[in-house]
């Protein structure tokens, strides 16, 4: 009796669609595979060394006079030297830094801001740009006049248009205006990261509760460092402009030129004994109450530094900064532990379909730069976990692994690792293997052809068994 044609059909079709794994052996791949999810490859950290007597130098922290001081990374806030530095101080003027901050971003640059009589809230010995009654002078050179001569007249004309401009209320009173800033100001400094800090003036002028920390002015100033006109402010040695009401003598018809001068000693070239010259603002600050204080900053090849020193003496506000910085120099860099994309290695892919030799890259998904003591790069340590035997389909993007940074067995950054391309699983269908040699297509075909048959014999046995029920049945029917 002939076979069901109609169950030779479906039992070839069941057949076809089940996926029959078949491993060819490559005799060019490599014998080295990378270890399991328990296992670890650990980078060896670089070798020590004895430390030349300049290194040893370099380690000893800086001496200082100042009672508070900090010295911190600008690009990340790091802090790479501390004394004090949750203490609280009176800022004195470096408070204008603050302000300065609210102004720009709040303000308009070319808006025309019109001095009123909050100019004559100047204490009788506080520091002034100069401004005049009813003197009409955009915003840019308000601020000017703020961070270079330091003029309280400026932080108060500031303070009085940022609140009318952010409450849209022009006629806001002068008082009630001034203590809306003061809000802002602290609003403004706890989001730069100030934890220890209340301001009740726009100027820095004593008061008993204006005070911050040098950690808390260091966020605050690396918040306004974050804007290219602050830099460029803070960056100016002198500013000149055309004064309001001021002829020039010697030529009446032309306008008397107002002078500028920034305090900060550090940015003058004239001044030869204290002018650095990798120094690139930021303000000074001096109060009888708080003493000599100066937050400033610097750059050397790719390191930005922000250094803060409080009651310092009058000398050593500029020592004491140049000091920070030689340390932070000579003692730390910026380390890339890996870049945004950065292959960290290869890893096998079972099963995958012919053709494809079934290795992707290990793609970090992640870039880090930290800024590292020049004496602990060595010490850190790379281990990279893959996980186990990894089958195909693999899709790209997928998390295949790991790869941790430490120090001293302290974790410092980790991020995913993941395939840089597609591999789709082998099946029967995509079964082709032109690069395979000739014995290991018959060592592929001796196991392959094996599931083969059996298979075959077991739908062959299964076709008999039912064509005999059949033939059973069709006798007996007969027979009746």
């Amino acid at each position: 009796m002939k076979p069901n044609k109609n169950a030779i059909v479906i039992l070839l079709l069941f057949f076809l669609s089940i996926n029959v794994s078949i491993t060819y052996a490559n005799p060019t791949s490599s014998s080295q595979s990378l270890p399991d999810n328990n296992a670890i490859e650990e980078v060896s950290s670089l070798p020590d060394h004895c430390p030349s007597d300049t290194e040893e130098k370099d380690k000893i922290l800086p001496e200082l006079e100042a009672e508070g001081a900090i010295l911190i990374d600008r690009d990340t806030g790091k802090v790479l030297y501390a004394h004090n530095i949750d203490q609280p101080f009176y800022p004195a003027s470096t408070t204008k830094i603050l302000t300065a901050l609210l102004a720009i971003e709040n303000g308009n640059m070319e808006d025309v801001v019109t001095v009123s009589n909050e100019a004559n809230l100047v204490e009788r010995d506080g520091t002034i740009a100069g401004l005049d009654l009813g003197e009409e002078i955009d915003l840019e050179k308000l601020i000017y006049g703020l961070m270079l001569p330091s003029g309280n007249d400026a932080a108060y004309t500031i303070a009085v248009y940022i609140a009318r401009k952010v409450t849209n209320n022009p006629d806001m009173p002068m008082n009630e205006a001034i203590d809306y800033f003061c809000d802002m100001m602290n609003q403004r400094a706890r989001a730069a990261g100030a934890k220890n800090s209340h301001f009740s003036n726009p100027h820095g002028y004593h008061r008993d509760d204006h005070f911050t920390t040098p950690y808390d002015i260091a966020m605050i100033a690396r918040e306004a460092m974050k804007y290219e006109f602050f830099q460029k402010v803070v960056a100016t040695p002198m500013y000149t402009m055309e004064d309001w009401n001021g002829m020039d003598k010697e030529d009446p018809t032309k306008k008397e030129i107002r002078y500028w001068k920034n305090t900060n000693l550090l940015i003058d070239k004239n001044n030869k004994k204290y002018y650095y010259p990798y120094a690139t603002g930021i303000k000074t600050g001096y109060t009888s109450y708080a003493g000599q204080c100066l937050v400033s900053s610097a750059k050397k090849d790719n390191l930005n530094l922000i250094a803060v020193v409080f009651k310092s003496t009058k000398d050593g506000k500029w020592t004491d900064s140049i000091n920070l910085f030689e340390y932070g120099f000579n003692n730390f860099v910026p380390y890339q532990f890996v870049k945004d994309g950065e292959v960290l290695g290869t890893t096998e892919v079972l099963n995958c379909e012919d053709g494809n030799k079934g290795i992707v890259n290990l793609i970090a998904r992640k870039g880090y730069i930290d800024i590292m003591r020049k004496d602990e790069i060595r010490k850190i340590e790379k281990k990279i976990s893959i996980q186990p035997n990894i089958e195909a389909p693999v899709r790209k993007g997928q998390i295949i692994g790991q790869v941790s940074y430490y120090l001293d067995s302290n974790l410092l950054f980790c991020t995913d690792l993941i395939a840089d391309r597609d591999i789709e699983k082998k099946t029967l269908l995509n079964i082709k293997s032109p690069e395979t040699t000739e014995a290991n297509l018959n060592s592929g075909w001796s196991k392959g052809g094996l599931i083969i048959l059996t298979v075959l014999i077991i739908c062959l046995a299964f076709i008999v068994s039912i064509a005999k029920k059949k033939r059973k049945r069709r006798h007996i029917f007969y027979k009746r």
